[in-house]
């Protein structure tokens, strides 16, 4: 999916304002209507979001327990791995498009 200047302009500011996931998300189905999967993929393509997401999925009890149950419902197709104890989302299953349409 192609996001637009708008999506990428929300994205980077409720990164800035330092908002929550939640509300990220929230505010990216409703812009977009789109599911959970798809708002979390296009919130990854943040550098910022997913540096953040990358640290408490491996430092917070909650983010790690969800980041397991999305491996587990999602397989293959899930964007977070597991490496050895490390978990990481894997930028390659966002998209064909997010290392070259990344945003800030």
């Amino acid at each position: 999916m192609e996001m637009s200047e708008d999506i990428k302009n929300l994205v980077d500011r409720l990164f800035q304002e330092g908002e929550s996931w939640e509300r990220l998300i929230k505010d990216i189905r409703e812009a977009l209507g789109v599911g959970i999967v798809e708002a979390q993929r296009i919130a990854l393509q943040h550098k910022g979001w997913r540096r953040l997401c990358n640290y408490r999925i491996n430092h917070e009890r909650q983010c790690r327990k969800q980041a397991l149950s999305h491996i587990k419902q999602h397989g293959p197709d899930a964007f977070v791995a597991a490496h050895g104890n490390i978990l990481l989302v894997v930028e390659e299953k966002l998209g064909k498009d997010a290392a070259t349409s990344e945003i800030s």
